[in-house]
């Protein structure tokens, strides 16, 4: 089990960048909650060539500050995920995400499936420059960092409810 800082901006987009991706993630994640502690298992496909891969995850993400999580994640296996899933799932959010490699960094574009397109960027530090590049800012509406209810916790509860 690895434990990490991530530090990330996000950004509400109007669309998906009109440029080809450097990968494409099919993400469903179901938010859990077990003995009092509350996580995410995450099923991502990822197509290498003509063969269709799957990966696992369960991950504790804990709120440090605007932009900054505390996060431990290990890979699980398909059947952990599948009993997770029927224990203990909540609410669940599926997405297409668009990787956009730029510079030693990399944009992610989530595209939910209910409409909403959201970019990120993991960055060493807050203070760390960011230059939006054209494709980003060509869409963008607003950094929504801040905005706790662009966390996709907080949009799968809302879908949930609708």
């Amino acid at each position: 089990m690895a434990t990490a800082l991530e530090i990330e901006r996000k950004f509400l987009l109007k669309r998906k960048p009109s440029i080809e991706e450097d990968d494409v993630l099919k993400i469903t994640q179901h938010y859990c909650k077990k003995d009092g502690i509350e996580f995410r298992i995450r099923k991502t496909a990822t197509y290498k060539g003509f063969q269709l891969n799957h990966l696992y995850h369960k991950t504790i993400k804990k709120f440090i500050s605007d932009g900054i999580y505390e996060e431990t994640e290990n890979i699980i296996s398909k059947e952990e995920y599948e009993n997770y899933k029927k224990d203990f799932a909540g609410t669940s959010i599926t997405k297409t995400r668009y990787i956009y490699k730029f510079g030693d960094l990399k944009w992610e574009v989530d595209v939910f499936d209910f409409g909403l397109v959201v970019a990120e960027i993991e960055l060493p530090s807050m203070e760390h420059p960011l230059e939006l590049p054209g494709y980003i800012a060509k869409e963008l509406i607003m950094e929504v960092t801040k905005h706790r209810e662009f966390t996709n916790k907080n949009l799968a509860e809302i879908v949930q409810e609708h």
